[in-house]
């Protein structure tokens, strides 16, 4: 999908901040970023409500659209939504299996709903959305109260019971851990699941790092793994320190994931056309 005009507005920003901030103080350019992305929020939830009307169901205000996608447009905020639920489909599909086949679904970083919002109506009551972000969690437990949210805590273990879930999707947040937290919440999300269960994980795949510079694109050759700080003012400033941006190549998935679970399938672009999905299953 094209970029929104908020995205390209981001976009330019960024790099304008990447300039500016060699000659201006970075307070100043802060504050600025901050600035410009508050007056972007207000500018696109002038038509909220009526996007609400239309879909019949409450879309999330742009700061928690923004947090989950990095641009507070409705319009590409719920294609990407709808994008992940046919990605999703598609790769159930595969296997044999559908939404009814599992028992307990865990949305783990479910933020404002993004995945939730698309999912079909028939797993409402098995479905538990969990994210560290309280204000998300506040605003999904208000709006969207046919299911179930909590708020997760930064490190585990999760308030679950060993085996609990069937199907756990992991949707834009392994992205985003840095090395240590990865392999934590791994660990962890193998204890919860079932024998036999399945975990959905997108990552930041090749086409993520394509346009790197040489001395990245070499330690993810090398390394298989790249941990960057957030360019976005606004994100740097209510994200803590891991959670960032991070980056892989296939061959480190496999050889380390491969240790907490089988890998079932690695598809490049899986999740809309642009971030990798890895297939996981509990042995």
């Amino acid at each position: 999908m094209a970029n929104s005009i908020t995205q390209q507005i981001i976009n330019f920003g960024e790099k304008a901040w990447g300039v500016l901030s060699l000659v201006m103080p970075k307070p100043f350019m802060d504050w600025l970023g901050i600035t410009v992305a508050k007056l972007l929020f207000t500018y696109t939830d002038c038509s909220l409500a009526d996007e609400e009307k239309k879909l019949n169901k409450a879309i999330p205000p742009a700061p928690l659209r923004y947090r989950v996608w990095g641009d507070p447009d409705i319009g590409t905020f719920m294609w990407s939504s709808n994008h992940c639920r046919k990605d999703i489909d598609r790769e159930l599909d595969k296997l044999g299996v559908n939404w009814d086949t599992f028992y307990n679904i865990l949305d783990f970083g479910c933020g404002s709903g993004r995945i939730f919002i698309s999912l079909p109506d028939t797993i409402e009551d098995k479905y538990i959305g969990v994210d560290t972000d309280s204000q998300a969690i506040s605003w999904c437990t208000e709006n969207y109260p046919q299911a179930r949210f909590q708020i997760n805590p930064a490190n585990p273990p999760m308030d679950f019971a060993d085996s609990s879930f069937d199907l756990i999707l992991a949707i834009a947040v392994f992205r985003h851990l840095d090395e240590k937290n990865q392999f934590s919440w791994l660990q962890e999300l193998q204890r919860v699941t079932k024998k036999g269960g399945l975990l959905f994980i997108s990552l930041h795949g090749e086409f993520c790092w394509q346009d790197f510079a040489p001395v990245e694109t070499e330690v993810l050759k090398t390394n298989g793994f790249l941990f960057k700080q957030l360019t976005d003012p606004y994100q740097r400033s209510i994200f803590p320190e891991w959670y960032q941006a991070t980056y892989h190549n296939q061959e480190y998935v496999k050889k380390y994931y491969d240790k907490y679970f089988e890998i079932v399938d690695y598809i490049p672009r899986g999740i809309e056309d642009e971030t990798d999905l890895v297939i996981c299953r509990k042995r």
